[in-house]
């Protein structure tokens, strides 16, 4: 699962972004998941929730 998007900018524009956010899930359809991401200007990195719908 993953939300597509980045979830970290460096500061710095000449820096190569470095993170791979993404989760591995084994028995659960990924249908029944939602990925949600909370752009906070305080937090640092963003926050990633995943729920599961039942």
């Amino acid at each position: 699962l993953s939300t597509g998007q980045p979830t970290y900018w460096p500061t710095d524009r000449r820096k190569i972004l470095d993170y791979i956010d993404f989760c591995i899930i084994k028995g659960i359809v990924s249908s029944y998941l939602t990925i949600e991401l909370y752009f906070e200007l305080l937090s640092s990195p963003i926050i990633v929730t995943r729920y599961l719908q039942q």
